[in-house]
């Protein structure tokens, strides 16, 4: 999995916690992973794949976007044989966390 960070907590004066670009290659995963404080906005850029956030699975696609909440547990897939990629906002519960 290729990620990075776009824009760094710095730059915000509100409560967004970052901007990241993620690239999930054929056959790979990222997660399962949670956060406590932090929750996340996803936008599917190219490809296809698979999100399960909790216990619900779902295929995403180019143009659907979907979000992760507090404490939410997610995972993303990419069965397909192109990249995954994905923009991802994470907005965070206290600025200063």
């Amino acid at each position: 999995m290729h990620h990075r960070r776009v824009l760094a907590p710095t730059v915000f004066s509100t409560a967004w916690a970052f901007v990241d670009h993620q690239v999930i290659p054929p056959g790979a995963s990222a997660g399962p992973y949670q956060h406590e404080k932090i929750e996340e906005v996803y936008f599917v850029m190219e490809g296809m794949g698979q999100v399960q956030i909790g216990s619900q699975q779902a295929a995403i696609r180019q143009g659907d976007a979907f979000p992760v909440l507090l404490n939410e547990m997610c995972s993303l897939t990419n069965s397909r044989d192109a990249d995954l990629e994905l923009l991802v906002i994470g907005v965070a519960l206290d600025k200063e966390e």
